[in-house]
Order: C-alpha cells, then sequence, then structure tokens
C-alpha cells in the first residue's frame, strides 16, 4: 500500500479513534455521577469535551457535524441531572460543588465553540446562534437557583459569571447587534447576581452532621448557663454571651421578659435541637419543657459564627416551632 495511502487512513482513524475515546469518556463521566465522589465525572467531562471541540474546531465535515450534535447531547444529559429533588440526588457538599463546577465546564465549552462557529457557514452557524441562547438562559436559570447545600453559594455564581463575561466579550464586536446583546447580558447578569442572593438568603438549609456537631459543641454550655440564670431569675447574667445590641435590646424588654418567666415557669428539660442556617446565621431550636406549659415550647438562638469570640446575635422563646 502506498505511504500517501497509509497516512491518510492512520489520519481518518485517528479521527474516528478521537470520536469514539469523547463517547466512551462521556459514558465513564455518567458512569461516576453515581458516585460519592464526583471527581472522576469532572475529569472525564473534561476529557470528552476537549475531543469534541477538536473534531469540531477542524471541521472534519460530517464527522464535525456529528461531533457537535453529540456535544450538544451531551450538554442536554449533564443538565438532565438538575432537578427539583436535587437533595436526594447529592449525597454531600461535595458531589453537588463538583456537580456545579461540570455544569460550568460544559457551559463555557460550549459558549466557546458557539462564538467559533458563528464565524462560519451554513447549518452550523444557525444552530449555534440557538444553542448559544439555550445554554446562557440554562446558566442564568441555575445559576440563580439555590444550591441543596448552604457552602455551595458561591458555585453558582460561577454560572452567572460565564454569562457576564460573555456579555463583556460581546461589547468589543464591531456589530451593533453584538454590542446591545452584550450591555442587555451585563443587565441580566448583575441581576442574576441579586435575585439569587435574594432566593438564597430566603432559603433555610440543615447542616450536615459533623457541622452539627461543632456548632451544639459551641452553644451547648452557654445554653446551658442560660438555663440556669434563667431558673435562678438572675437576669443580669442571663444575656452573658449575647452580642452588646442584644444585651441592650433584653435591657429594654427586662419586663416582658420577666412576665413570661413568672407565666412559663421554670426550664425542665430541653430535647436534641433543630440546627439550621439561613442567611449568613446558624438556627438552634431547643424543644423546651416549662414547668408551668403542659405542651413543649421552643428556645431559638442565633449564631454567627462559632469561633471562640461568636456571640448569640438573638434568642426567641415560642410556643410553636420554627417561629
Amino acid at each position: 500500500m502506498p505511504m500517501p495511502t497509509i497516512i491518510k487512513l492512520a489520519k481518518k482513524s485517528l479521527k474516528w479513534f478521537l470520536y469514539l475515546s469523547a463517547l466512551i469518556t462521556s459514558v465513564l463521566s455518567a458512569n461516576y455521577l453515581q458516585e460519592e465522589n464526583l471527581i472522576y465525572t469532572l475529569i472525564f467531562i473534561f476529557i470528552s469535551l476537549s475531543f469534541y471541540a477538536f473534531l469540531i474546531i477542524k471541521d472534519f465535515k460530517f464527522l464535525s457535524g456529528l461531533s457537535y450534535i453529540s456535544l450538544i447531547l451531551f450538554f442536554l444529559c449533564i443538565m438532565g441531572n438538575f432537578g427539583d429533588d436535587t437533595s436526594e440526588r447529592f449525597v454531600n457538599a461535595e458531589s453537588e460543588k463538583i456537580f456545579y463546577l461540570m455544569f460550568g465546564l460544559a457551559g463555557l465549552y460550549i459558549i466557546v465553540l458557539c462564538l467559533y462557529l458563528l464565524t462560519t457557514q451554513g447549518w452550523r452557524k444557525k444552530l449555534s446562534f440557538i444553542i448559544l441562547g439555550l445554554v446562557v438562559l440554562l446558566l442564568l436559570i441555575f445559576g440563580i437557583n439555590s444550591p441543596s447545600f448552604y457552602d455551595n453559594f458561591i458555585y453558582t455564581r460561577i454560572l452567572v459569571s460565564i454569562v457576564f463575561l460573555l456579555s463583556i466579550l460581546l461589547i468589543f464586536k464591531k456589530r451593533k447587534i453584538w454590542r446591545l446583546g452584550g450591555i442587555i447580558g451585563i443587565g441580566i447578569s448583575l441581576l442574576g447576581f441579586l435575585m439569587g442572593a435574594i432566593m438564597f438568603s430566603a432559603q433555610i438549609y440543615e447542616i450536615g452532621e459533623v457541622e452539627k456537631e461543632k456548632v451544639l459543641n459551641f452553644i451547648n454550655p452557654k445554653a446551658q448557663e442560660m438555663f440556669r440564670y434563667y431558673n435562678q431569675r438572675d437576669f443580669k447574667n442571663f444575656c452573658i454571651y449575647c452580642s452588646d445590641d442584644l444585651k441592650f435590646k433584653f435591657a429594654e424588654g427586662l419586663q416582658g421578659f420577666v412576665s413570661s418567666r413568672d407565666s412559663n415557669g421554670r426550664y425542665i428539660s430541653h430535647q436534641e435541637p433543630n440546627v439550621t442556617r439561613s442567611k449568613g446565621f446558624y438556627y438552634i431550636e431547643y424543644p423546651i419543657k416549662f414547668g408551668n406549659i403542659t405542651n413543649l415550647s421552643y428556645f431559638t438562638v442565633m449564631l454567627g459564627g462559632i469561633d471562640p469570640e461568636d456571640t448569640i446575635y438573638g434568642f426567641n422563646v415560642s410556643l410553636n416551632k420554627g417561629e
């Protein structure tokens, strides 16, 4: 067989090898998606996207078109792993973090490829325009959405940031339509940052067992002292672990607190507290048994952190849970 023919056959085989490798790594990423640690998913997605991108940019006609369609389907499969029941899908905060990184990486690849293909001609240019708009919309939707775990809010910001950076890039385009799109995109991105923060602040998060143990180790001794001062009617020391502002407010409303102490009776005992986090604060809710009340009451403490210098920013006694 002549040497040029062998070289041509080798190049063709290499193209298909890269495409099959992209498919295989796509399947492997989906397989590891079911595991608790998704780092392998992120690695395989990076490899798969890189192979797809290379085949598309090199413009191998049929194979490039097939790679482009495969890439879009792959991205839609990744997107399909988001849902309303994400709390059941992510077994821990690490899994969700990598999932957001995976989604952002795939979205970034799609955007860069679409921008490149918009400089070409034919069906790929038209389809790229549609796909670009779809990916931007999805990044904004999922970037605004609140995560399942409190610490992963920062990773939703990455999704919106991709759209923000794309909008800045469009402003430097020569055509007025792209500049207008960039200006609109910046406005929508900034609105997305704001809306995401608002939705996140309204979300109440159950925290993990490790973090819960740290919070309870910090607050339980202080709460026990507060209950002891409460029974002793030592209202001067009851708020000893409170912030300065809270001490001032407590002193102002002391008469009302004394009245509630008289009506509720002595503190008897408490059950296992519930710990949540919202708006940057920990909320520790103790189910309390008071001497003069048949049903359980609830004593809720608000903490800004669990460092030694942190103080109690608020507390509340209620007959109803969650108030």
